[in-house]
């Protein structure tokens, strides 16, 4: 979206005008941190001459793209959570084992 504003010499304040919501949330639907509507979608489509859900095709493929990142952040975190843990029990195997042979 952000490619398309500035190509036609928009700033966010006419686009989110265009789209009749405030320059923050059109901001926020930019950065990929809200999901644009399909009705939003259409309005952009007029606006930049482009395929009627173009945006709103690209915007399901970003929030995809971002869902699976957050899932691989949360698994790499329990990895790590893990590993931890199994080192935490070989400190406290080898330990005992210490003092069985002591």
């Amino acid at each position: 979206m952000r490619f398309f504003r500035e190509t036609n010499g928009h700033t966010c304040k006419v686009v989110a005008s265009h789209l009749d919501i405030s320059v923050s949330e059109y901001e926020e639907i930019e950065t990929g941190k809200i999901l644009l509507t399909k009705k939003q979608a259409r309005q952009l489509g007029k606006l930049f001459h482009v395929k009627r859900d173009y945006f709103y095709e690209a915007a399901l493929q970003l929030d995809l793209l971002l869902t699976k990142n957050e899932i691989i952040n949360i698994q790499k975190g329990k990895i790590d959570e893990l590993k931890q843990h199994f080192e935490d029990l070989k400190k406290t195997v080898n330990s005992k084992a210490k003092k069985t042979t002591n």
